[in-house]
């Protein structure tokens, strides 16, 4: 019997009964509480709804990722290594090139609203949102710009 307040992991194993896609939902649920451990350092979402991002890490290492909930674009081929969702979500290194992310996990939620034309900083990150399109970029001067139809990574 457990104490209250705390719970019991059962360890998935082969042929307990639980499929593999349960155990990987498990594991997607749980990476939120994993990254709150990380250290969230700013977020917002834009005015229209479409795009949600998050700073994570410390000062010493941080990243940003934004997540569109509506994305008309083609995106590239999904990774072979990619079991997961891919082509509307955005990590940009605190230096360095960004790339579009696998993940298991969702930024979307109810962030504070970054303003149309408001400078936005936070560790080497700037971001900025427009009627037409948000750009962030890092401290080498590379990022990305989201809309719905388009994502250009620089």
């Amino acid at each position: 019997m457990s104490s209250p307040g705390r719970s019991r992991v059962k360890a998935w194993r082969p042929g307990d009964g639980a499929s593999l896609a349960s155990a990987l939902l498990a594991l997607a649920c749980l990476a939120p509480a994993a990254r709150a451990a990380e250290g969230l350092r700013g977020q917002f979402m834009t005015p229209s709804g479409n795009a949600f991002c998050v700073v994570w890490g410390d000062e010493r290492s941080s990243s940003l990722e934004c997540e569109l909930k509506e994305n008309t674009a083609r995106p590239p081929p999904k990774p072979k290594a990619c079991e997961l969702d891919f082509g509307n979500r955005f990590s940009l290194p605190a230096r360095g090139m960004p790339t579009r992310a696998c993940h298991g996990d969702t930024l979307q939620g109810h962030l504070p609203t970054l303003a149309y034309g408001t400078p936005w900083r936070v560790d080497g990150f700037a971001c900025q949102v427009t009627t037409r399109r948000l750009r962030c970029t890092n401290a080498d001067g590379h990022g990305f710009e989201l809309s719905r139809a388009r994502q250009t990574l620089f």
